[in-house]
């Protein structure tokens, strides 16, 4: 109880130090010598000499993040972990706009790993449907290189985004699309509707 009761009143000693100060200090104007004149002599202030120079743009970069530097999907697959490459690629997709996805599913085909083309080519279409979800429906119904079933899959998963985003639309829209398209979408929106 006395450890409660001494923080307290060390908490509420200092706030009132501070205020003090700071009411007294209000309307004094310090002048950058005065200020630097104050500190320790240890530390060099813009007066002295030696003012370090700024670092060049390779040295303050190369300890950055690799993932922050990715610029295609070739970089993202140089990164040593999933997590990185994962997050490398929805930094990379965030402020893609169609062309830039159009790029990316091209360069999709280098990916050797069916497995992992699949999963890039599923966060790609994710982005496309949060930008042009009929578009993105009517491209991925256009690939050639996956199969129906994941072309159901792709198609799913734009419905699931389209419908967090504009669930009024997809309702209004879904009758219009082919039927195989159609129960996709009708899924989605039920799935929605539950949530």
């Amino acid at each position: 109880m006395r450890i409660y009761i001494a923080i307290l009143v060390s908490g509420v000693v200092g706030v009132l130090i501070g205020g003090v100060a700071t009411y007294t200090l209000r309307n004094t104007v310090f002048s950058a010598n005065e200020i630097a004149a104050s500190l320790p002599s240890t530390i060099e202030t813009p007066d002295h000499d030696t003012v370090a120079a700024f670092p060049s743009h390779e040295e303050h970069t190369k300890d950055l993040d690799s993932y922050l530097r990715v610029q295609t999907l070739r970089d993202v697959s140089r990164l040593t972990s999933d997590f990185d490459q994962d997050l490398s690629l929805h930094l990379l997709l965030a402020q893609a706009d169609i062309d830039d996805l159009e790029e990316h599913i091209s360069q999709s085909d280098a990916i050797s790993s069916k497995k992992k083309r699949i999963d890039v080519l599923s966060v790609i279409f994710g982005r496309y449907a949060a930008i042009d979800p009929l578009k993105a429906i009517d491209r991925v119904l256009e690939l050639n290189r996956i199969s129906e079933g994941e072309k159901y899959e792709f198609i799913s998963s734009i419905f699931e985004e389209w419908t967090v985003s504009d669930l009024d639309t997809v309702i209004a829209t879904v009758h219009e699309l082919p039927q195989v398209v159609k129960e996709i979408g009708a899924s989605a929106v039920m799935t929605r509707i539950d949530y």
